[in-house]
């Protein structure tokens, strides 16, 4: 009877034994299985350009951004045209009262030379400002992205830096295509007939200077499409990297809220 309890005894203890390593085993199969998801975590954290950009979420801001860059792109471009057909120029020269009587009695066409020369000189301010305006919107973009977006930084980088840069080459683009037709060589002077008459010889030099003042003022009058192109993808790419940064400041820079 002895021997039989004792048996028993034994046999329960390595029954417990067993059980005990089955229950400490469970642990490290739940850590094994865990190891896995881990690792496709990490590589789902590592999405590509393309993998971002594809997201509907950053076509969403995609379309948000080029939309507001190309509706300022169009209110300075239609600006331009718009004082091109009804304006005119606000500044007008201080002339010695000597020399205003003689462009008068003179010349028939002073305004209209004055016209163009303040119009060649606007559009091309806002040409050559648009790549201005499009960075100073890449740090808005980006701090809007940094501050918005619910998404891992470089989700963020990617999303900014993509509106900004396609949102810059679309607003630079407008502009220089609807400034451009604005600007025209300066018109030669129009001499009145009694000036004509007693000096034939100064209306023909008077005549030649027909388009110099724009290509001094402004460089030239007829724009280069490959230029403004190429110019366009230039700063698209320097504003998407300005507004790249600007995320990285507003994520790791930013005062904590009062």
């Amino acid at each position: 009877m002895a021997d039989r309890g004792g048996n028993q005894q034994n046999r329960g203890e390595q029954g417990r034994k067993q059980g005990g390593g089955q229950v400490q085993g469970q642990p490290n199969d739940g850590a094994a299985g865990q190891q896995p998801g881990a690792v496709g975590g990490a590589q789902s954290r590592q999405e590509g350009i393309v993998d971002v950009a594809t997201k509907p979420r950053t076509k969403e801001y995609l379309t948000f951004f080029v939309g507001l860059f190309a509706v300022v792109g169009l209110a300075v471009g239609l600006s331009v045209i718009l004082v091109g057909a009804l304006g005119g120029s606000p500044l007008s020269p201080d002339f010695d009262s000597t020399v205003q009587n003689q462009l008068d009695s003179n010349v028939d066409n002073v305004d209209e030379m004055l016209a163009q020369m303040h119009l060649n000189r606007l559009a091309a301010t806002a040409i050559n400002g648009a790549p201005l305006l499009a960075a100073v919107l890449g740090v808005v973009t980006g701090g809007y992205v940094g501050s918005r977006l619910r998404a891992p930084d470089r989700e963020a980088y990617v999303t900014a830096g993509l509106s900004a840069g396609v949102g810059s080459a679309v607003l630079v683009t407008l502009v220089g295509f609807l400034a451009s037709t604005q600007i025209d060589p300066v018109p030669a002077p129009e001499l009145t007939d009694e000036a004509s008459q007693s000096a034939g010889m100064a209306e023909a030099g008077l005549g030649a200077v027909e388009g110099i003042p724009s290509a001094i003022l402004i460089g030239g009058t007829d724009l280069s499409t490959g230029d403004l192109l190429t110019n366009a993808v230039l700063i698209g790419i320097a504003v998407g990297a300005v507004a790249a940064a600007t995320v990285y400041v507003v994520r790791n820079y930013s005062p904590p809220e009062a």
